[in-house]
């Protein structure tokens, strides 16, 4: 048996109480890999099913709470009839995705018990998934760099290679301070939207508490956070890459694409070719972390890619050890910091890591000298 007070605070699907579910069915409607993100509602057809779906079960709610006809089970059954008849809508019996919309159906019946349940399910498909849905589909991808590529071109345009350091360091930065920004902006409009929504659109049968109400708002923030932060990690990938790609063009150097059936360890952001055809792959990172010792795959396999070197430019370089710049050089990684960092001015004339370590001044001029011009 349990210790009851190891547990305490915790609540299995089973115990969460009416509006407590509705951050679940928030879950549950767009995961992806289970459920088929049976609510993201991305084409007209799936949206108008949905809709339906949520007229059927309200107008069938109200019609079986207003007589005593029917039992409390009787009530569930008929209301959940109507449920997979929506469902069966989306995917019939001969469909690829009957499986997946089986699976989804179990899953809410775990959270669906009462009458009541169907309502809240109904409601928060309509009030607060689909103005999440368009929330997080505000949030910006492209935008932030865009005006990043105007900035950097203000500062290389000025500052020529002494820039970089600088331009480099900022642009991580002032991406992410627009980006973040712009979400706060979007979360406060579905916070606002939505808590106007529970006071009008809710029958005065179905108020909620307080308690209710802090329930639902919270469960549009988490979701909303939960998702912004996905497109977050997606766009950050995107922003290094689009960094090193503008950097190097502005120089006059051609970018690439990454070579074909390369070990997916080799982690980079962008590739440059010398002039025999061998790769130089470009990494940008704010640190090397914990997670260097991934990025050393050795020179057996570079040499197997035609992989001639992998340079990083590192934003931040305190955590960068005498072992990693041994360990990573010695396998042909190369490592670009600030011109005024004090681990460069203290091991750059080092006689084993002086060579491995570069001044961000000199980038462009040693990416050169590696493509052999």
């Amino acid at each position: 048996m349990p210790d009851e007070r190891q547990y305490a605070g915790f609540k299995t699907a089973e115990e969460l109480k009416t509006w407590e579910k509705a951050y679940w069915y928030l879950r549950i409607l767009i995961d992806t890999d289970r459920y088929g993100a049976f609510g993201n509602g991305k084409t007209q057809k799936r949206t108008d099913m949905l809709n339906w779906m949520c007229d059927a079960l309200f107008a069938t709610y109200q019609k079986v709470i207003s007589t005593d006809e029917h039992t409390e089970a009787e009530k569930v059954l008929i209301l959940d009839g109507i449920l997979k008849e929506a469902l069966l809508r989306a995917y019939p019996e001969d469909s690829q995705g009957y499986e997946t919309t089986l699976n989804f159906h179990t899953r809410l019946s775990v959270f669906l018990k009462e009458p009541r349940d169907y309502y809240i399910f109904a409601f928060t498909v309509q009030r607060l998934m689909f103005p999440t849905n368009a929330a997080v589909e505000k949030i910006p991808m492209g935008e932030p760099t865009e005006y990043a590529h105007a900035y950097a071109k203000s500062v290389l345009d000025i500052k020529r290679e002494k820039g970089l350091a600088t331009l480099i360091r900022e642009w991580d930065s002032l991406t992410e301070d627009l980006s973040l920004n712009k979400e706060r902006d979007i979360i406060v409009e579905l916070f606002q939207d939505v808590r106007e929504s529970l006071g009008r659109d809710i029958p005065e049968s179905e108020q909620l508490s307080d308690v209710d109400t802090i329930q639902v708002l919270t469960a549009i923030s988490q979701e909303y956070e939960r998702r912004a932060g996905q497109k977050r990690k997606s766009r950050a990938g995107h922003d290094l890459e689009g960094a090193t790609e503008y950097i190097f063009n502005y120089f006059g150097l051609k970018t690439y694409g990454g070579p074909e059936h390369f070990e997916a360890a080799v982690e980079v952001d962008n590739w440059l070719k010398d002039k025999d055809g061998w790769y130089i792959g470009v990494s940008l990172k704010r640190t090397l972390r914990e997670r260097w010792k991934q990025t050393d795959v050795g020179v057996e396999t570079l040499t197997k890619h035609k992989i001639k070197h992998i340079i990083h430019l590192l934003n931040n370089d305190k955590d960068l050890s005498d072992n990693k710049i041994t360990a990573l050089g010695t396998s042909r990684h190369l490592f670009f910091i600030a011109d005024e960092s004090p681990v460069l001015k203290a091991k750059g004339d080092h006689i084993a890591l002086g060579q491995y370590l570069f001044p961000m001044s000199q980038l462009i001029s040693k990416v050169k000298e590696l493509q052999g011009e």
